[in-house]
């Protein structure tokens, strides 16, 4: 695919979907998104993206943009209808999912090594450790469990910095 025809399409999934919602226009958000689904499950069906790794990636890619095309039309449509636009925007991000998921598929099994806690001298195992600990956070609704768990998370990233770090 040129780099020409791959720019155009990465705009219009990203426009179709945004640009209806930000008008608050539903109907047409739904139309402009399906429109959308259709391109980015041609190019999907076109590129077998089931079958090799270069597919995959395409498959991914094109899917991820109209994933963020529909979820910044849901950011501009939030302050009025955010359940209706989100729960049609949920249904749109399954193409994205599945593609992602059959990527990691393939990428996964050879990025995981023990290498990979070693990397950049321990800011991996740190970074994931935060990671976690905020994603646990983000599903507490007060504020002081979060204390405790934000301080917590902090000082265990803290120590897995240390263990993995090379001394040299």
């Amino acid at each position: 695919m040129e780099t020409r025809t791959t720019v155009l399409l990465s705009v219009i999934l990203l426009i179709l979907p945004t640009v209806p919602a930000y008008a608050l226009n539903y109907p047409a958000f739904l139309v402009a998104s399906a429109i959308s689904l259709i391109i980015v499950l041609y190019i999907m069906y076109s590129n077998r993206t089931w079958e090799t790794l270069k597919g995959k990636v395409v498959g991914t890619y094109f899917s991820g943009v109209f994933a963020v095309g529909v979820t910044l039309g849901i950011f501009f449509s939030a302050y009025s209808k955010p359940k209706l636009f989100a729960e049609t925007g949920l249904i749109f991000i399954i193409p994205f999912i599945v593609q992602f998921l059959l990527l990691l598929k393939d990428i996964l099994p050879s990025m995981v090594s023990k290498d990979l806690l070693y990397f950049s001298n321990g800011y991996v195992p740190f970074l994931l450790v935060l990671i976690i600990g905020s994603v646990i956070g983000r599903f507490l609704s007060s504020f002081y469990p979060l204390i405790i768990l934000y301080s917590g998370t902090l000082v265990v990233a803290i120590l897995v910095f240390l263990y993995f770090r090379r001394s040299e």
